[in-house]
């Protein structure tokens, strides 16, 4: 239901970037999308089980500084027209957050580099926390003394850039502080979160509680 307001945030945002020429590019993330690579996936029996994140996670790529007017205003149009409500391919499923932070903890270095960027900021709209990714859920099977019990695992991430390691815990809003901190402490970068939330009680208790 906020989706419409989300988009109307980020084509102000990609507007102003386009007018004054700032090298920029806007991702949805989605773990809806359907693709030709997610189905033969699915095919070969590669369950999320056997990954660290989700593998339905798709980017799609909306805008970026080398359009064209007429594709930019294309662009708008198609997402004014809420493809999610009406195209199955692009339905919206959970809130894959986390996916889009790992991808780019690495891919913000290639875009600084290609563009020539000095000063940078990561901006990120949500309408919900991201879900915790899958492969930090694990236990570990203890058959000391011949006796099988599961033991909990404190899961962490080592940066092989900047060698520094970070707790991941098992809640989704956990670890997107973590992957931030991750982005933070790797680049001079500033990121600025947009929690979109309707009107009601429900929702922004579960902001609250989660930030």
């Amino acid at each position: 239901s906020v989706m419409p307001d989300t988009i109307k945030q980020i084509i102000n945002l990609a507007m102003f970037c386009q007018r004054i020429q700032i090298p920029y590019q806007v991702f949805a993330f989605s773990s809806g999308y359907e693709s030709i690579d997610w189905r033969s996936m699915r095919e070969n029996n590669l369950s999320a089980t056997n990954t660290f994140a989700d593998n339905q996670f798709h980017l799609l790529e909306l805008f970026n500084n080398k359009m064209t007017n007429s594709e930019f205003n294309s662009m708008i149009e198609l997402l004014y027209a809420k493809p999610w409500q009406y195209d199955r391919k692009y339905d919206l499923n959970s809130t894959p957050l986390n996916e889009s932070l790992v991808f780019l903890i690495d891919y913000i270095g290639k875009f600084v580099k290609s563009n020539s960027v000095e000063k940078m900021s990561l901006i990120t709209l949500t309408d919900g926390e991201g879900h915790a990714l899958d492969g930090a859920n694990r236990r570990v099977r203890d058959y000391f003394g011949g006796y099988g019990e599961y033991k909990k695992v404190k899961n962490y991430v080592r940066d092989p850039i900047t060698k520094k390691e970070y707790p991941l815990g098992l809640m989704g809003s956990e670890q997107t502080r973590t992957f931030l901190r991750i982005i933070k402490d790797r680049y001079p970068i500033r990121p600025v979160g947009f929690h979109v939330c309707t009107n009601s009680r429900r929702d922004i208790t579960s902001f609250i509680r989660h930030n």
